[in-house]
């Protein structure tokens, strides 16, 4: 332990037992693995330089921030609340396993210089590649309710917007779809 409210673990942490688990404060792990049946609720800032592996439950508190250096695998449940993904990794990163529904990512940003690559559909509120050293790959289905920011390249499937008619500048589009270096908006009327 270093400095007041830090912690730093290297190698794999695994939280198995049963019970539901809070971090706070300051973390920094290499890997985590949450086993079946384990509820992981994380209140602060958590990094980890390796992967996160999740077999049962990840909780992000509201404006929660995680940092992944590693992969992301998830085949349990991965609620984002308001929270902050960023995947950093220097090195390929793959996301795999269950990313849309109740374990759709809220605010999702790419950093770091190794390529970013989804190997299953996702969802989340905001996606925002800031890395122009790396390239994200996308799925072929990426649903995404709020801002999309590239400051980047990425290659891969179609993404779309799932638009809040409520808001005015976005009344007026059925959908707004981009992939392959391809953005086309279809308007509701004309």
């Amino acid at each position: 332990q270093s400095g007041a409210g830090t912690v730093s673990l290297t190698g794999t942490s695994t939280f198995q037992t049963t019970a539901t688990q809070a971090l706070s404060g300051v973390l920094g792990f290499g890997s985590v693995t949450v086993g079946s049946g384990v509820t992981l609720t994380n209140n602060g800032t958590t990094t980890l330089s390796g992967d996160l592996i999740l077999t049962g439950n990840w909780t992000s508190g509201t404006g929660a921030l995680l940092t992944i250096g590693g992969n992301y695998s998830n085949s349990g449940i991965f609620t984002a609340s308001s929270g902050t993904t960023t995947f950093n990794g220097a090195s390929t990163q793959t996301a795999s396993g269950t990313m849309t529904g109740t374990s759709a990512f809220n605010h999702v940003s790419f950093t770091g210089s190794g390529q970013k690559v989804f190997r299953n559909n996702a969802s989340t509120t905001n996606f925002v590649v800031n890395t122009t050293s790396a390239t994200v790959t996308i799925p072929s289905n990426l649903t995404v309710s709020g801002n999309y920011v590239n400051n980047g390249t990425t290659t891969g499937g179609a993404t779309t917007w799932a638009l809040a008619s409520s808001t005015a500048e976005n009344s007026n589009w059925l959908s707004v779809t981009y992939g392959n270096g391809l953005f086309v908006a279809v308007a509701k009327a004309g």
